[in-house]
């Protein structure tokens, strides 16, 4: 979010925050509403379903998670989930599940994450009380569904049109998003 309701820069908060938008606060909002208050499902109207939907497995499919479960019975899941780690590990995982349903979790389950924010002002040398002139985020979505990126991405956007959290904002373009996610998938793949 760029904000020409916000400021063109930094300006202090405290003579100014009552006059202009604070744009990491209303991103925060925005945010806020598009996830469940465990932030594990979207809310987003038209996206909701597909955060309860699992993939049918076939036989063979089965017969895979199976072997792999029996492989792993004894194991600790941080030994064998990538990403994590027996010396930080995790000891309780979300929703309290254990055995089995940590691996099709993981495998299967849709998931919704915030993999970034930014805005303002951090870290060494930085002026406190200023009001940013951008907050940014980024988010992770997995789902296992037929619905399209394309649709996905749209729905999102019609969240925050609806809320008007665009107005005097230019929000980012997304025409092209679908196809960067397919482009990125595609090169993964190989």
């Amino acid at each position: 979010m760029h904000g020409d309701v916000g400021p063109s820069a930094g300006l202090s908060t405290a003579r100014r925050m009552r006059l202009l938008t604070a744009l990491p606060g209303d991103l925060v909002q925005a945010l806020a509403t598009m996830t469940d208050k465990q932030g594990t499902r979207l809310t987003v109207p038209g996206l909701e379903k597909i955060f309860f939907e699992r993939k049918v497995l076939d036989t063979e499919e089965r017969q895979l998670v199976q072997s792999l479960q029996a492989h792993f019975a004894q194991a600790d899941w941080n030994t064998v989930i990538p990403g994590l780690d027996p010396g930080t590990p995790v000891k309780v995982f979300k929703n309290d599940l254990t055995g089995d349903k940590v691996l099709c979790e993981y495998l299967y389950a849709p998931s919704v994450s915030i993999s970034g924010l930014r805005s303002g002002y951090v870290g060494p040398r930085s002026k406190s009380f200023l009001l940013p002139h951008s907050a940014i985020a980024a988010m992770d979505i997995r789902t296992i569904t037929d619905v399209d990126a394309p649709e996905i991405v749209c729905k999102i956007r019609e969240v925050w049109v609806r809320a008007e959290l665009h107005k005097g904002r230019r929000l980012p373009d997304i025409s092209n998003a679908a196809e960067k996610v397919k482009a990125q998938m595609q090169k993964e793949s190989h």
